[in-house]
């Protein structure tokens, strides 16, 4: 998910005729350089399955911190995208990044003035003063210069000093909250780009959203943004490795968080059962009602849920 937020994710797979030590890495974009032929091949249609075989048996160099490089063969390599390759390569998506660059460059500058702000609030200046006719008064002496830097920090109320000083604060009044607002509304500005909720970053920084929120903006990332990428992954590899009639999903239902989806399905389940009972009690037809809800009668578990259902309203009205 970290890469494919980039705009790229490159998963080595060792051996794609089998799943037993089998070696899986993601690979780090920066690190890769593709071949010339590719280079020259990567806005152009592949018509043929020659041509298309001939794209994707190109070797790549990937390169390691210490220098050395090895080839890997980029059928080896399973691409996923974060936006349509069609934009830039057929090796290559764009990236989300490349439209947020100012947002997040103005995120960081705002970081980079909070940081200065504090850390000249509470230093000062302070400079002898000089009069129109001290123009013949020699410059301030480093013994000066020490003294009164030793006067002004101390706490006497009442202090002497030879000459008049003049007291300049750097930092006149703090903009920090402003800087941090300018700077969580950069933070929010990402966040819709790539569909994170609101109440997920609040979540992180702690502040704002309540828990049942940050439980509900929590499944909402799952299901908006993490999972159709998991799913993504899941397929895939489901077609890389040639597996036939096999479908596949990244599951999350095992999450805490997630309850809140389970408690949200139980509450539909409730409402469209009232529903059936309110319409078996005013006299529609128990096929009509079964439609106007959307039943599957060819299920038989939820056939037989709607047969006792039905029963039970007949029962109870007789």
């Amino acid at each position: 998910m970290f890469w494919n937020m980039l705009g790229n994710a490159y998963l080595s797979i060792d051996n794609r005729s089998t799943l037993v030590s089998n070696k899986l890495y993601f690979l780090n974009p920066s690190k890769m350089d593709f071949p010339q032929n590719m280079i020259d091949d990567a806005d152009k249609l592949m018509l043929s399955q020659t041509a298309y075989n001939q794209f994707i048996n190109s070797n790549i160099t990937y390169r390691y911190d210490n220098g050395k490089t090895t080839s890997i063969n980029y059928k080896k390599i399973l691409h996923f995208a974060d936006q349509s390759q069609t934009t830039n390569a057929w090796f290559k998506g764009s990236s989300r990044i490349d439209a947020l660059y100012k947002v997040i460059s103005n995120s960081e500058l705002s970081l980079d003035a909070k940081n200065i702000e504090l850390l000249f609030n509470g230093k000062f200046m302070v400079s002898g003063k000089v009069g129109e006719n001290d123009l013949d008064q020699p410059m301030m002496s480093n013994n000066d210069k020490n003294d009164i830097e030793r006067k002004v920090i101390k706490d006497k109320p009442v202090t002497a000093v030879r000459k008049m000083v003049d007291i300049k604060k750097f930092v006149d009044s703090l903009q920090s909250d402003k800087l941090f607002k300018s700077y969580m509304s950069d933070v929010f500005t990402i966040g819709r780009m790539f569909n994170i909720p609101k109440d997920v970053i609040e979540v992180m920084i702690d502040s704002g959203a309540k828990y049942e929120n940050k439980k509900l903006a929590t499944a909402d990332h799952v299901d908006y943004a993490l999972q159709p990428k998991g799913d993504q992954l899941i397929n895939g590899l489901i077609k890389y490795f040639g597996f036939e009639n096999v479908t596949g999903c990244l599951d999350w239902s095992h999450l805490p968080f997630m309850q809140v989806r389970q408690e949200q399905r139980y509450k539909a389940e409730y409402e469209r059962a009232k529903a059936l009972k309110e319409l078996l009690t005013s006299g529609v037809d128990q096929a009509d009602a079964v439609n106007i809800l959307g039943y599957n009668l060819e299920n038989e578990i939820e056939y037989e849920r709607v047969r006792q259902a039905s029963s039970q309203v007949g029962a109870n009205n007789g």
